[in-house]
């Protein structure tokens, strides 16, 4: 259901932007808009790792433009042969293996110190399998990426390198603290 949708349901106006000024009474958006409230909830939201994928950038504000990004990030995706995703956590799992799901093609490459530390070590095992079983390559205890691709190829702070043309960080949560400082 569309949030327009949802909001009038519940007798509510929907309205997406960027918040520029906060106080007790309204919040302010980017294009002057005034919202006033009873009570106010602040989600600051965050990002994982770089990746545009999971980072909505200031020109996304929109359902639309989002998709938008998206279709974007897809296209640069087919031009790759080697992608790598750094960080084998639960993100990175699913991130790697979904890109593996649709491009059964490519060669899909998955490093992390540990796989799914936050899961058991039989569920970790099991996850290890079925993403063997796709194709993607796991390079648990390579080494934590820390610079960008060059030459077509990336390399750990162990010294692993990997063939990579396109590399997604799916390495932790970051809470975006910028908007709440000035609370």
């Amino acid at each position: 259901m569309p949030l327009e949708g949802i909001c009038d349901h519940l007798g509510a106006t929907f309205k997406q932007g960027k918040v520029e000024t906060l106080t007790k009474e309204s919040a302010t958006l980017a294009g002057g808009d005034v919202v006033p409230f009873d009570y106010c909830v602040v989600a600051t939201g965050g990002s994982y790792g770089a990746g545009a994928i999971w980072t909505a950038r200031p020109d996304e504000l929109t359902a639309a433009a989002r998709k938008a990004g998206f279709e974007a990030e897809h296209e640069a995706l087919e031009g790759c042969s080697n992608v790598v995703v750094a960080g084998a956590g639960l993100v990175g799992c699913e991130i790697a293996g979904e890109i593996k799901a649709a491009y059964p093609d490519k060669n899909v490459t998955l490093i992390g110190n540990e796989l799914c530390p936050s899961i058991t070590r039989a569920q970790a095992a099991r996850r290890a399998k079925a993403l063997e079983k796709l194709g993607v390559v796991v390079k648990e205890g390579a080494g934590r990426i820390t610079t960008e691709p060059a030459d077509g190829k990336i390399t750990t702070d162990k010294g692993t390198t990997v063939d990579c043309d396109k590399l997604y960080a799916a390495t932790g949560f970051r809470f975006d603290p910028a908007f709440a400082k000035d609370l």
